[in-house]
């Protein structure tokens, strides 16, 4: 079972967005480097989010549900290494908590923003994929539709964070975020100036 592919070439719809580009065969070679270590599958792969000026991934767009039916709720993943190591740095000094506080000032925005996403994942479920899932488990598909950002329980943690990859992946993603102010200068520049993944891949 695997999803369908992207219709790249349809102007009118607003899906997928104007900024994600079709994955290339060089992007693979690209994306199995950067991820090197990492749990990362590349038939989970459907888009790039947002490249740097130098055209590398740095935000893939993931299946919701893997080629065997298991639940993957986190539409965007992080792959820039310069990206990472800054969020990295970010959470060791607690960086966390603070833009929880955020979301805690942001109520409302921040519910429309998980709707926002719930909608977006379930438009990455084709009708064969949501059909196969249904046939065994409507459970497990009901529980991906309501689940938040990067698969946030909202009964329980409504203004969770997660992680800090988690959220500049989805700011890139999706092109907006309610704390995008926060997460840019928290960030500073989202490009490295070291070219890293041409170095890497030397």
């Amino acid at each position: 079972m695997q999803n369908e592919k992207l219709n790249f070439k349809s102007e009118e719809s607003a899906f997928p967005p104007t900024f994600w580009t079709p994955i290339s065969d060089n992007d693979k070679i690209i994306l199995l480097a950067q991820n090197k270590g990492r749990n990362f599958t590349m038939s989970q792969v459907v888009a790039v989010a947002k490249r740097c000026s130098q055209g590398f991934p740095q935000v893939v767009v993931c299946r919701p549900f893997s080629a065997d039916g298991l639940p993957f709720p986190t539409i965007f993943w992080l792959t820039c290494p310069y990206l990472n190591k800054k969020c990295g740095t970010l959470e060791s000094n607690q960086k966390v908590s603070e833009l929880e506080e955020i979301f805690r000032s942001k109520p409302l925005e921040i519910d429309n923003w998980h709707k926002s996403y719930q909608v977006l994942r379930k438009k990455l479920i084709d009708k064969r994929t949501e059909d196969f899932i249904e046939t065994f488990s409507c459970k497990l598909l009901n529980q991906i539709f309501i689940k938040g950002v990067g698969g946030i329980d909202l009964k329980e943690v409504p203004f969770g964070v997660k992680c800090l990859h988690l959220q500049i992946a989805t700011w890139l993603g999706m092109g907006k975020h309610p704390a995008e102010h926060w997460l840019s200068t928290q960030i500073g520049s989202i490009e490295c100036q070291e070219n890293l993944c041409k170095t890497n891949l030397l």
